[in-house]
């Protein structure tokens, strides 16, 4: 079922030329990111799209890992009266009172370091296979279309392919205080800075 939704919402949602040379694409091999986004007129009531919200997002690069911030909201439930447009950085952080909705692209044979987001991440793969890893150490290899629900846990990704390139979506929420056997957890950082961090601003995450 999910393998079916990746494939739909890949053939419908992207642009599916490789070569493109758009945000997101020059770089590697995957479907150029299109996102149409959809409000009132506030005059007729009736429903359009919103135009000064860019429909190819700029993504934050990191070598050649991509992270595209595709919208966030300030509050949750969101008030919708006005056009809430997208956050202009691309780091997957949630907004304390929001959401944010990211894609996050990893080249062939990358892994990220082990990181926290302190959220509840919904997430779907959508191209190529990854292993998610766990600081216990367990492990489980993600196919296209599965699905992972991340509850503020340290975790790593890995592309142990050697040739294609992975792509997830996620969807980050804010959760009240993380506590596990009486500690309380703080996000240090966003994944990205924890990424950059790790790299030295040099090639890509190690494999």
């Amino acid at each position: 079922m999910f393998a079916a939704i990746a494939d739909l919402a890949v053939s419908r949602c992207f642009n599916m030329n490789p070569t493109a040379q758009n945000a997101g694409t020059a770089f590697n091999d995957l479907p150029q990111i299109v996102r149409y986004t959809t409000t009132h007129c506030h005059e007729t009531g009736k429903t359009s799209f919103i135009t000064s919200l860019p429909e190819h997002p700029e993504p934050q690069l990191l070598g050649l890992t991509a992270f595209t911030t595709l919208y966030t909201t300030a509050s949750f439930p969101p008030a919708l009266d006005d056009d809430e447009l997208a956050s202009a950085t691309a780091s997957p952080r949630v907004p304390p009172n929001g959401t944010s909705m990211v894609f996050i692209d990893l080249p062939p044979g990358s892994t990220s370091p082990m990181h926290r987001t302190v959220s509840l991440d919904f997430g779907v793969l959508l191209q190529g296979e990854i292993e998610l890893v766990l600081d216990s150490g367990d492990s489980r290899t993600l196919k296209k279309g599965d699905v992972f629900v991340q509850r503020g846990t340290q975790h790593s990704w890995q592309n142990k392919s050697g040739k294609d390139w992975v792509r997830f979506l996620a969807v980050l929420q804010p959760i009240e205080k993380l506590c596990v056997n009486g500690e309380e957890f703080e996000e240090e950082s966003t994944p990205f800075e924890e990424w950059k961090k790790a790299k030295g601003n040099e090639g890509e995450p190690r494999a």
